[in-house]
Order: structure tokens, then sequence, then C-alpha cells
């Protein structure tokens, strides 16, 4: 008889077949990026965020937008977003007082999706009543910042909430992936959204030794001493490659996985689990990845 180990060890084994499945697609129902959206500090779109980028601008400011900067392990700048006071409540059919009660959060993740929609070429009305899905992460609440979205739409697909802290968005990425190619959505809006609200988080991160101080980001750099928190609302619409009328990108595969238990702590990231979930979702995908470019 097997061991109850052996039989362990087996129901851990990835499942190619299915894998491969998700990576070969008939013609026609290719999972593709058609709409995206998103708000970045001193970016108020994804054109303006990739100028940033390219032009090698500093989109760290200092801390004077959300509170006074004035505790010792209070970093002195930081990366907010504007304008997130403002909302068309007619647009979404709100009352004054529902909106300024409102989580700011849900304010401009509710406007992202809108322009997320739009920019696939898609009139909302297109969507009534349609299987589309909601995967979004994000604060406090959670649960009606999905079926909200819902509501306003009139949509019928699945509302899905991720929080799983640094992965949230690609949870939330993979579940709209699989949920299309399984054909329980017909379409799906996956938007992520983070706030800096209340400088008492950034305090207890200060603490735990993961931001640094001077607010400068030093990635692969031998100066690096932390990262910076930044607020950003993103969106993206996924829809078979038939039904779309723009096309950013295709997704060909995802896959997650977790570190499980790690002596360094749960802050430290596991470079050998990292390892297994792209050798794997590469082979299930049949993609040489030494031909990657």
């Amino acid at each position: 008889m097997e061991s109850h180990e052996a039989k362990d060890k087996e129901s851990f084994m990835p499942n190619f077949q299915y894998g491969r499945w998700l990576s070969s697609p008939p013609p026609g129902d290719e999972v593709v990026i058609s709409g995206m959206s998103g708000h970045f500090p001193e970016a108020e779109n994804i054109f303006e965020f990739r100028d940033n980028l390219f032009n090698k601008k500093d989109m760290i400011t200092v801390n004077d937008k959300r509170w006074v900067a004035d505790h010792h392990d209070l970093p002195k700048r930081n990366a907010p977003i504007d304008n997130i006071d403002k909302l068309d409540a007619g647009y979404f059919g709100l009352h004054y007082r529902q909106v300024n009660f409102m989580d700011p959060t849900l304010r401009v993740l509710m406007e992202t999706v809108i322009e997320a929609v739009m920019d696939a070429g898609i009139n909302q009305l297109e969507l009534k009543g349609s299987k589309t899905g909601k995967f979004a992460i994000t604060g406090f609440f959670k649960s009606l910042f999905s079926h909200r979205l819902s509501y306003f739409l009139k949509i019928k697909g699945q509302s899905f909430v991720s929080d799983s802290a640094c992965s949230s968005s690609g949870n939330a990425l993979n579940a709209a992936f699989r949920s299309i190619r399984s054909g329980q959505c017909e379409n799906a809006i996956v938007a992520a959204s983070a706030l800096t609200l209340h400088p008492a988080v950034t305090i207890q991160f200060f603490r735990l030794g993961v931001l640094c101080r001077d607010g400068v980001s030093k990635v692969f750099d031998e100066e690096a001493n932390g990262y910076v928190r930044s607020e950003a609302c993103t969106c993206i619409l996924l829809q078979k490659s038939k039904n779309a009328k723009r096309i950013y990108a295709q997704i060909i595969n995802t896959k997650v996985n977790s570190d499980g238990f790690k002596k360094e702590g749960i802050t430290y990231p596991s470079s050998q689990m990292q390892e297994e979930l792209m050798t794997e979702i590469y082979k299930e995908s049949s993609i040489d990845f030494s031909k990657l470019s």
C-alpha cells in the first residue's frame, strides 16, 4: 500500500494537463486585455504614468496630502494620488450624502472601472444582464465594493474579492482568467485599489523594517533600504478575442502558489517557490523561457 506521505506528495503535483488546456484555447477564445485604465501618483491616467516612467520622473512627493509627517517613525515622503474626494454622484445614481460617507477607495475604483470599460470601446449599457465577473481587491468592507459595481452596471457574473496582501492583484487576475476559460464569465473586470488614508499603518510597516526612511526607491541598488508605500487604482477588462474591439495583449496562462513556512519569516520571499511557480507555468504553457526576450 502507498504511504500517506506518497499520496500527499502526489496530490500536490502540478496538473500539467489542465494547465495546457488553459493555455491552448481554440481560435477566438484567447483571453485578451481589451481595456485598461488607472490613476497613479503624479499621473491621472496610464498615459501620464507611462510618460513619467520613460522620462524618469520622481513620482514620490513630500508627505503632505494625507497627513502631517510629524512622527519619528513616519517617512517624510510617500506617493498619494489626487482627487480622491471627488465623484460624479449623478452619473452613478448616488445620493450626495451617501457619497460623502463612502470609502474614498470605492469612489476612485468606480470611476476607474468605467474608464476601462469605455477604453475597450464598450458602452456600459451593453454589459447589462451579461455574465461579467468583477474581481476586485481593496480595503474596508471589501464585499460591497465588487457588488456596488454589479449593481450599477447591472451585470450578473460572479463578484469576487481578493485580499492576499501584495499578491492580491495576481490572485484576482488568476481567478478572472480561469472564469473566462471555463465559461463562467463572458467578460471580467479586474480592478485593484489601494489608498494610504491613515498614518498608523505606515508607522507599523516602518517599525517592521520594510520601509525606507528617506522615501527614495533604490530597486536593485546596493543602497536599497526599503520601499515606499504608494497609492494607485487600476483596472483591466478581459474578454475573449472574438468579442474584443481592441487588444492590448493576450493572457496565455496564470498560476499562483504559496510559500508556506519560511524560517526567515513571513516578509521574506521564497526564491525556491517562485522558481517552482515559473518553471511549472512555462512547462504547462509549452513555452521555452530561455528564448524569452
